[in-house]
């Protein structure tokens, strides 16, 4: 019997064993930031990207040969991301998170997450629910790279402040008060809509009633500027913004965090006398 041997593989470039060869990453002190204040207490950062010469073009053709590995195109959508989603080798992906975790200081036991967000127009996997804002971890930076361009009018990460309350559980995802105090007002109709599973036709916005009738208030919309990255804190609400006029949008998304046991476990070895 004769093996196959036609079969359609790609190859990386730079490769593993090449990486650090062809593509150089800033320090620290040469990424420049800047921060954007908030109301609230709220902030976040727009930074260029974090690659010398034209690492970012060489970057964004790697992370091109992933393929799509998860999306919602069946009937019923299966997660909460309504993107498809590419996943990336630890070796393409930790260099950006060491570089946040180096530029926040951010220290202690540490969770290293990515994943790329790709929109194409028509392929819509949105979970009704899901149009509204959501928090990504308990604590650390989230580090959105943009590899596509769009006006700020077409594009963009809505962020806000809530209302009420937002506790992380044992499962260490964050929650609205309307997901999980039975007495809340709002519970009964969140509860509706996370167990009808319903999926949009089209990319739906949230509209300003819906944020005012669910408790959230706008506090900005962070840009989608290609070459750049937007950095925010996981507990900060929010959702995606896409004009009809967006046919292609792409990302790739960087987390630097702790879940809420390690924070638990690191608050109890701080009480202890030494």
């Amino acid at each position: 019997m004769m093996l196959k041997a036609n079969f359609d593989f790609k190859r990386c470039y730079p490769s593993r064993e090449e990486f650090f060869d062809v593509i150089q990453f800033k320090t620290p002190d040469e990424w420049e930031i800047q921060k954007v204040s908030l109301d609230h207490g709220n902030e976040y950062y727009i930074a260029d990207d974090p690659f010398k010469g034209d690492g970012f073009e060489i970057y964004r053709d790697l992370v091109s040969t992933y393929p799509i590995c998860s999306h919602n195109d069946g009937t019923k959508p299966r997660n909460g991301n309504p993107f498809e989603i590419i996943h990336v080798a630890d070796w393409i992906a930790e260099p950006i998170c060491y570089l946040i975790k180096e530029k926040f200081n951010l220290r202690g036991a540490l969770d290293l997450a990515e994943w790329g967000n790709v929109y194409h127009k028509g392929k819509v996997g949105q979970w009704e629910f899901f149009t509204l804002p959501h928090c990504d971890a308990a604590w650390g930076m989230i580090g959105n790279l943009w590899f596509t361009d769009h006006d700020i009018k077409d594009s963009g990460t809505h962020i806000y402040h809530y209302d009420g309350t937002i506790e992380p559980l044992q499962d260490n995802k964050m929650y609205y008060d309307y997901q999980i105090n039975q007495h809340h007002p709002l519970y009964d109709e969140c509860k509706r809509l996370t167990h009808n599973q319903k999926k949009a036709t089209t990319w739906t916005n949230i509209t300003p009633e819906l944020e005012k009738h669910w408790g959230f208030t706008r506090l900005d919309t962070m840009p989608s500027k290609e070459r750049t990255m937007t950095l925010y804190r996981p507990n900060i609400p929010h959702t995606a913004y896409i004009s009809d006029n967006v046919d292609f949008r792409w990302s790739h998304t960087f987390a630097v965090t702790k879940n809420t046991q390690t924070l638990y476990n690191e608050l109890l070895s701080n009480l202890q006398p030494a």
